[in-house]
């Protein structure tokens, strides 16, 4: 068997996305493979862009989503878009350490509240230790649902004060 190409796997996609434009599993894979096709280049991020939001009008609250779509604001310097997309996904789920990482890392690298590009890169790591170190989700659940309240406001200081 040989492997598909990225246009022949884009090309599927976007067929899967045309089929079926009210699903966001299609939609998102479509995105991904812009992206991948795309690889380096930055000339179709709008379009991976676009087609993430299209998903997300239909499913709002997902971080997956978010978070492309974050990434594809950010490759484009977009930033107080990228900020937001992280943000969200990060409001809704907070245990996603991926959304943490890129958050703080494009704060860093903007300069943006240092504080909060910290905050967010610690814990990403903490979260990642403790799932590592302990193997129990139970433990895992009971670190997310007390360090909720603290990442809720963190994250509402964090959007106010920038």
């Amino acid at each position: 068997a040989s492997k598909r190409t990225l246009a022949e796997v884009e090309a599927s996609h976007r067929r899967a996305a045309a089929l079926q434009p009210n699903c966001p599993r299609a939609l998102r894979a479509y995105g991904e493979s812009i992206l991948r096709a795309d690889l380096g280049r930055h000339q179709r991020l709008d379009e991976a862009a676009a087609t993430f939001e299209s998903a997300l009008a239909i499913t709002p609250v997902d971080p997956e989503l978010l978070l492309m779509l974050g990434l594809q604001h950010h490759r484009k310097g977009r930033w107080l878009a990228a900020k937001n997309a992280y943000g969200r996904a990060v409001w809704l789920d907070p245990t996603h350490s991926e959304a943490y990482r890129l958050l703080g890392t494009m704060l860093r690298n903007r300069d943006i509240t240092l504080a909060h590009a910290e905050e967010a890169l610690l814990a990403s790591v903490r979260l990642q230790r403790l799932v590592s170190l302990s193997g129990d989700l139970s433990v895992y659940g009971r670190f997310v649902m007390e360090k909720k309240c603290i990442i809720k406001s963190t994250h509402t200081s964090f959007l106010r004060n920038t």
